[in-house]
């Protein structure tokens, strides 16, 4: 049985605006129903089948979803140890939706596989739009860029959303990945881009405190911050769109991660 590694994560992980992800791509390239030039916007919108979609399994095959980036270090990792690596992350997702696509392909994953969440910014957040069809489509995550632009938004923002709502539920997220991967024995990593997640400084009741213990040892750091926070620190090159760190990131990034982990055992 081949052994693959399989990310999990947000753009990060998906490696937007890296040289061979689906949004560098040259959308002359791709073409619609009727052989006319598409605009690539138009395919990540049309094409991308979803967060939740049954996709593939592989590379660049017969779906655009599948069109991630070989260049994170993620991907070079998997290079490295001689896996088939597969990306299962979904640009601007929250934790849950990072969770939720762990479950949906559990039954995938077996015990030669190595399993590596990137867990995201912890303000995101799922919710269902029962005015939507298909039932698969029906998620959506709120993100502070959003700019309240609906008036859930701006009633989520406005009177839900707090540091010790998004601290709790991604933690709730992050402790059922870890008991669910360990009692399958599978090999897995976890990292984490926004640090809030373990801070004990601030909304830290007992209960917080209590599920960070939990999985501390599980969360893995460079140089003691997320990824984002790290490659600022270091002042890697970044995209002139949207700002995501570049190859020369992944690579370092690769380099810091590749011996920490034994994954053969």
């Amino acid at each position: 049985m081949t052994n693959r590694l399989l990310a999990f994560g947000d753009s990060f992980t998906w490696g937007s605006e890296l040289s061979d992800s689906l949004d560098s791509w040259d959308h002359t390239t791709m073409l619609d129903d009727n052989e006319t030039f598409k605009p690539e916007h138009e395919i990540l919108a049309s094409s991308r089948a979803g967060p939740y979609s049954e996709i593939d399994h592989n590379h660049k095959k017969t779906s655009t979803d599948s069109a991630y980036s070989k260049k994170t270090w993620t991907g070079l990792l998997a290079d490295h140890l001689g896996y088939d690596y597969r990306c299962y992350a979904n640009p601007g997702g929250s934790n849950q939706t990072i969770i939720r696509r762990l479950f949906q392909y559990l039954p995938y994953i077996n015990n030669n596989d190595v399993v590596i969440l990137n867990w995201t910014y912890i303000n995101r957040w799922d919710f269902v739009d029962i005015t939507k069809l298909p039932i698969d489509n029906q998620w959506e995550t709120i993100r502070p860029t959003n700019d309240k632009n609906t008036k859930f938004e701006q009633f989520y923002f406005d009177y839900i959303q707090s540091e010790l709502w998004d601290k709790w539920d991604s933690l709730k997220c992050i402790n059922l990945a870890v008991n669910t991967l360990k009692s399958k024995n599978i090999k897995f990593m976890m990292t984490n881009i926004d640090s809030l997640v373990l801070d004990k400084k601030h909304h830290c009741p007992s209960y917080i405190n209590n599920a960070q213990d939990e999985i501390i040892e599980y969360i893995s750091s460079f140089e003691g911050k997320g990824f984002n926070d790290w490659c600022t620190d270091r002042n890697f090159p970044r995209g002139e769109e949207n700002n995501h760190p570049l190859e020369e990131a992944h690579i370092a990034a690769f380099e810091y991660m590749k011996d920490k982990h034994d994954f053969t055992k």
